[in-house]
């Protein structure tokens, strides 16, 4: 019989002001508003911890169109309340080495920094869409056994699947998307992945440390947290060839295959991630119909994914006699690329203190190659440099600006009309 006393309780959290200002020729020409209060509190024992944590959220709205708008709270800030984290964690469970932590979490795989590919377990929080790597808690029964000094097997098991949270402002992964003049209107559908207990996500990791080096091999099966279009319907909505476009779109499944790696020569920090992903198969089916002729559609159907692919990040870190700090990673695949669409990014940050460390300054910097067969038509950047002051321990004020440029089918490129500088505060408490 487990005896439990629960002995304490801890509230902490930090707040989060983020407001970016957009230039004038930007894909979204109005600034971008993203407040956030998180708290959490902590009991425990020898024996059980209990966590828990939730989270504040507001938007600036458009401006209100109606003075019964303006009787509204909301109409002017909208907000939302959200259970982050609730879960407990039993140590000593049946057997000493034994683990066990069930309820919403966060279950965190990988090396890399920020840029993880095995990490597949909780969909991305797109909410503040350049907060890259931010994931969502879900509800999960997690086990971890360790087997000797060094070396731990991990299995866990998801209630169900969670998509993908996408910011409130107008804002698109995949630029912006050139339709015929003549679709007038269209509609969606997403279908959301087998609701059965064996067929939610499950894994299995086996972790240890050999000469001071961090590893892990794991095994991973679930859905991508990213929806992918699988139908395309296009139809005449009158006599003058105007169009409707009826898009269905669905989760697909994929087993994840992982390995990585962390360690330390000369002072200085590496790492490596890789993840061979096997999806299932999707084929993209487009009918279309002809304004004059509805009763002969023209279909197609495409497999757009099948093949397995690979994605890995391998990173090094440094800190200078000088105090200058250097991170560069090597990344093949961004976390919204599948299969084919796969490329290759480089990304460097530098940053230095100043002023008895109150002052960072930094820079990140990255570059994308799509084909290396035309570098000129298919070369993209970002540069972001940015200015960090610390007022107390527990203040970060930083303000800084995002310029993407370049030509060709990566991340950069498609994103090259979101530039915008920000003014940034975190409070910590």
């Amino acid at each position: 019989m487990l005896s439990v006393c629960l002995f304490f309780l801890f509230l902490g959290g930090e707040i989060n002001l983020d407001r970016s200002f957009y230039y004038t020729d930007s894909i979204r020409p109005v600034d971008f508003s993203y407040q956030e209060l998180f708290l959490k509190v902590e009991s425990g024992s020898e024996e059980l911890d209990v966590k828990a944590s939730f989270k504040i959220r507001l938007w600036d709205r458009e401006f209100p169109l109606s003075l019964y708008e303006l009787s509204s709270f909301s109409a002017i800030t909208s907000y939302e309340i959200i259970p982050w984290e609730a879960y407990a964690t039993l140590y000593g469970f049946i057997f000493e080495p034994l683990e066990i932590r069930i309820g919403k979490q966060r279950i965190a795989w990988g090396t890399a920094d920020r840029l993880n590919h095995t990490d597949n377990w909780n969909p991305l929080d797109l909410s503040n869409p350049f907060n890259f790597g931010e994931r969502i808690p879900t509800d999960a029964l997690y086990s971890s056994y360790q087997l000797k000094e060094s070396f731990y097997l991990s299995l866990g098991y998801e209630f169900s699947f969670k998509p993908a949270v996408f910011p409130k402002a107008e804002f698109s992964w995949e630029g912006k998307k050139n339709l015929p003049k003549n679709i007038k209107y269209q509609s969606e559908e997403i279908l959301p992945p087998e609701n059965k207990p064996l067929k939610q996500p499950f894994g299995a990791k086996f972790e240890g440390k050999v000469k001071e080096v961090d590893f892990s091999l794991s095994y991973f099966r679930g859905y991508d947290c990213l929806f992918i279009a699988d139908s395309i319907d296009i139809y005449p909505v009158d006599t003058l060839g105007n169009l409707g476009m009826f898009t269905r779109y669905i989760f697909p499944s994929f087993n994840v295959i992982g390995f990585d790696f962390a360690g330390e020569i000369f002072s200085a920090g590496f790492w490596g991630e890789f993840a061979y992903f096997i999806p299932e198969e999707v084929s993209l089916v487009q009918v279309m119909y002809n304004p004059y002729d509805s009763l002969t559609p023209l279909v197609s159907d495409s497999v757009i994914l099948k093949e397995p692919y690979l994605k890995f990040t391998l990173g090094t870190d440094y800190t200078f006699k000088n105090g200058v700090y250097l991170n560069f990673q090597w990344m093949h695949g961004f976390f919204t690329e599948r299969g084919n669409d796969i490329k290759d990014y480089a990304i460097l940050s530098i940053e230095k203190k100043f002023l008895e460390e109150r002052v960072k300054l930094g820079i990140n910097t990255g570059g994308c190659l799509s084909d290396i067969t035309e570098i000129k038509e298919n070369l993209s950047y970002a540069f972001m440099p940015q200015i960090v002051y610390y007022p107390s321990d527990n203040i970060e004020i930083s303000a800084g600006v995002t310029v993407l440029e370049g030509k060709g089918e990566g991340l950069f490129a498609l994103m090259k009309d979101m530039d915008f500088f920000y003014l940034r505060t975190k409070i910590s408490f």
